[in-house]
């Protein structure tokens, strides 16, 4: 399956680099399987998040906000059907941990949503190995969509972007760091539309696009003082997971959610590349 989707990799939907014969896919889903491929994801379990608060975990709901299957991962959210306070929503979300973890190397999802009130999906990733908690750890967030916005966000969070963070404070004195590096967000992108959604990095480099292009780059800021060490300025140097999923929001950020709509994203494909000869 892997070498018949690279014989068809698409240039026009992917950074330049990615198609070079310098790069060779590592890993994929094509999402043909009628369930969830058990080798490659898992459940992400529910949270305390905003994102993560809604997570289905009883059996037949994670069937019923997680569709696989036709060459597509449909992501729901939608009202509960046993619903109880804080307990209103039911959501899907899966994630590679354990699975596939991954370090220097490029990875894409084709992807689309339904644009309403409270919309909050995702294609992102997490450290696969972190003791510190959020926003230490660090997190890339490949593609975000919130409300009807026509507006494609690719954010990067760490310590150094909330140094005053409870999180930060606990593990670094304050030296007056403030990041200016925390990703863009691309407007006149239809969500409604089939977009890939891509993101590049490397020790040095962390590099985003959209349908091939490139959107936003930033480079490591090697900054290190006192306590923080270029591990927390730049913590992307290691091996993460990745996450698909359709939240909502809370007013926060996405708007109050509606729970009369049905809330879908759907993804397509996700592949990964690395680099079979060094720059």
């Amino acid at each position: 399956m892997a070498a018949a989707v690279a014989a068809t990799f698409n240039c026009e939907a992917a950074p330049p680099s990615a198609c070079s014969t310098r790069w060779e896919m590592v890993w994929n889903d094509e999402f043909d399987t009628p369930e969830m491929d058990t080798a490659k994801w898992e459940y992400n379990p529910r949270g305390r998040a905003t994102w993560s608060r809604f997570i289905a975990t009883d059996p037949a709901d994670r069937e019923t906000v997680n569709k696989f299957g036709e060459g597509v991962y449909r992501s729901f959210c939608v009202a509960n059907p046993n619903p109880a306070p804080g307990n209103e929503m039911i959501s899907g979300a899966i994630r590679s941990k354990g699975k596939f973890h991954m370090r220097g190397c490029y990875v894409e999802a084709r992807c689309r949503t339904r644009a309403h009130t409270g919309n909050f999906p995702a294609f992102w990733l997490l450290p696969a190995a972190s003791d510190k908690g959020w926003p230490v750890c660090g997190e890339i967030d490949v593609w975000e969509q919130i409300d009807d916005q026509p507006v494609a966000y690719q954010t990067l969070h760490h310590a150094m972007r909330y140094p005053d963070h409870p999180n930060s404070r606990k593990y670094f004195e304050p030296v007056g760091v403030d990041s200016t590096y925390v990703g863009c967000e691309i407007p006149d992108i239809d969500p409604g539309q089939w977009h890939v959604y891509g993101v590049e990095w490397d020790a040095e480099h962390l590099t985003f696009y959209i349908d091939g292009k490139e959107t936003y780059t930033v480079e490591n800021p090697h900054f290190s003082a006192g306590s923080w060490t270029e591990d927390v300025t730049w913590p992307f140097d290691q091996e993460f997971y990745l996450i698909l999923n359709q939240s909502v929001g809370n007013g926060s950020w996405a708007k109050e959610y509606d729970p009369a709509f049905e809330y879908m994203t759907e993804f397509d494909y996700v592949r990964a590349y690395r680099r079979a000869e060094p720059r």
